[in-house]
């Protein structure tokens, strides 16, 4: 496996995962960062998406490959600054991050990236 668009070019996995894909728990939230490869792996989210139909949140304009690679995925986008409330006790914020995004050599900085601020209100 490769973290690129080839299946025979790019950095390639070293070490297996730590753990196997079928042990974890339902995932409930998948929060995506930015689109590079490393980040934003099709396979692993349409495997997580068939299997556990998770809320996907990501940056503005991340869905568009999301949606275009898997069939029936709902993701929610955000802009930087912006909030979503997952429970009454969850609140996930979108903020800007030194970075960038590309998944090719003419998309860069077509989509945007971020770093995620989860707020638990636990009283």
């Amino acid at each position: 496996m490769r973290a690129s668009p080839f299946s025979f070019a790019g950095p390639k996995r070293v070490t297996p995962p730590g753990i196997k894909f079928e042990d974890p728990p339902k995932i409930d939230v998948v929060l995506i960062s930015h689109n590079h490869y490393d980040h934003m792996d099709i396979n692993t989210i349409k495997k997580l998406w068939i299997r556990d139909r998770p809320h996907v949140i990501t940056p503005l304009m991340n869905d568009a490959v999301l949606k275009s690679s898997i069939s029936g995925i709902e993701v929610t986008t955000l802009d930087w600054s912006e909030k979503i409330s997952i429970t009454n006790d969850v609140e996930i914020a979108l903020e800007p991050a030194q970075h960038w995004s590309a998944r090719g050599l003419f998309d860069q900085n077509r989509a945007l990236w971020g770093t995620f601020l989860i707020n638990l209100n636990l009283m």
